[in-house]
């Protein structure tokens, strides 16, 4: 198996193509989102220079309640320049804000206890969206005060300010973190079913175009003399396996350097920004309490072992198919089975509210798509992802055997091909 793994490596390795495509697709993830994130950053630093033109909020206050006094607002940190007034609908608001520049409409709706806060600029505002959006932001933080006057609990509402003051608590890292979980799941998730399933497409065809062109040009036949057929399917499948391993994780490092360098750089340029990569280094500490070692080793782990499951499909595609015209018909297996487990785990485990079901966990084709994201989110026990760990491994065993006695018998098999006849002993012996 060694020297077949070894010449298989050695093979793909060597490939111009591969060596191109590595390099030019390693080059793309290392500028493209340094250059997104820099652009992006720099525009918004343009809007941030434009921005303080806000001088009047249009009010349209439909919760149910006492009337409320916003110049209240005044007193906030960010809101001493502007100017606030009440309307009854936001048709009249926004015929008075085109009439006033530097105006914008606030709607604040209640929708069973939940507040909605809408920040709405009319077509002649020089207001930009994210001074809109801070304004909106601000009133989200403080509806405290307007909630007080609602119930009518102070005349005074100033007297108020001190204490809806946000304090530190002790749980706050907790918290933070458990946020984190909660969205680092889903990414995950996403991430990793779309990532195995462009990488299973690839490299999968990739282990079966191998196996049919030996037979194509009879160096089968010569292996066989010298290597047995599972030591045959066990070292190509580990060495395309582990090319494309390699390769995709070349990939992987150098789109995370952009991405936080682009991070830096955009810091740097607008330090008041709230973009997402710039809102990720800011918490590296609290991904830091998420990401354990131990959930990264078992995560690669299970995302290689599910690779690797898969590449063993195509294998028993190549192993079925006499010519390279054959693979087309063949590999319609390896394409159902993965296509039917990339929209189950999409539809019943990854955008479903309820929750990937315990089943999808255990059959290997979905498990080794969704575990790893169900296990970081502390959705799944690690004696669970363990045990369905353990199930892909001895699935993929499975698979490889069969795939070696397949591809044995079918270099000998001669005739038509029978179903019938092939799963009889003395054609797999």
């Amino acid at each position: 198996m060694k020297n077949v793994f070894a010449f298989t490596l050695k093979q793909h390795v060597k490939n111009k193509k591969f060596i191109v495509s590595t390099v030019v697709v390693a080059l793309i993830c290392l500028i493209l989102p340094f250059l997104i994130i820099l652009l992006l950053a720099c525009d918004e630093l343009s809007d941030e220079g434009s921005g303080n033109n806000a001088k009047r909020v249009f009010i349209v206050d439909e919760i149910e309640g006492n009337s409320c006094d916003y110049s209240v607002l005044k007193d906030l940190q960010g809101f001493e320049a502007l100017t606030f007034q009440s309307f009854e609908s936001i048709d009249s608001a926004l015929e008075s804000a085109r009439e006033n520049q530097g105006s914008i409409v606030i709607s604040l709706t209640d929708d069973e206890g939940i507040i909605g806060v809408t920040a709405i600029i009319p077509d002649n505002s020089d207001v930009s969206y994210s001074e809109a959006e801070q304004i909106a932001d601000g009133l989200r933080a403080n509806m405290v005060l307007i909630m007080y006057q609602k119930l009518g609990v102070s005349d005074n509402i100033s007297s108020l300010l001190p204490s809806v003051s946000v304090e530190d608590s002790d749980n706050s890292g907790e918290s933070d973190a458990q946020i984190a979980r909660e969205i680092l799941s889903i990414v995950l998730m996403f991430v990793i079913v779309m990532l195995l399933y462009f990488m299973i497409l690839f490299y999968g065809q990739s282990v079966s175009t191998s196996l049919v062109s030996e037979k194509t040009s009879k160096l089968s036949e010569t292996l066989l003399l010298c290597v047995k057929p599972i030591n045959i399917i066990f070292g190509k499948l580990f060495a395309i396996s582990l090319m494309g391993i390699l390769q995709i994780f070349l990939w992987i490092v150098c789109f995370v350097a952009s991405f936080f360098t682009g991070a830096i750089a955009a810091k740097a340029i607008s330090p008041s920004t709230t973009m997402l990569p710039v809102l990720l280094l800011d918490n590296l500490g609290a991904l830091s309490r998420v990401f354990t070692l131990g959930a990264i080793i078992f995560t690669c782990l299970t995302v290689a072992c599910g690779f690797i499951m898969y590449c063993s499909i195509a294998a028993i595609c190549g192993a079925l198919a006499s010519k390279s015209e054959d693979l087309s018909s063949t590999n319609s297996i390896f394409v159902i089975v993965l296509v039917v487990s990339f929209i189950a785990v999409l539809t019943g485990g990854v955008a479903s509210t309820e929750g990937a079901p315990l089943w999808m966990s255990i059959l290997p084709f979905t498990g080794m798509l969704i575990n790893p994201g169900l296990l970081v989110a502390g959705k799944l026990s690690f004696a669970v992802s363990l045990s369905c760990f353990a199930l892909t491994v001895a699935f993929s065993l499975a698979l490889m055997y069969i795939a070696a006695k397949l591809y044995k018998a079918l270099i000998f098999y001669k005739g038509a091909f029978k179903l019938g006849n092939l799963l009889r002993k003395k054609h797999l012996s």
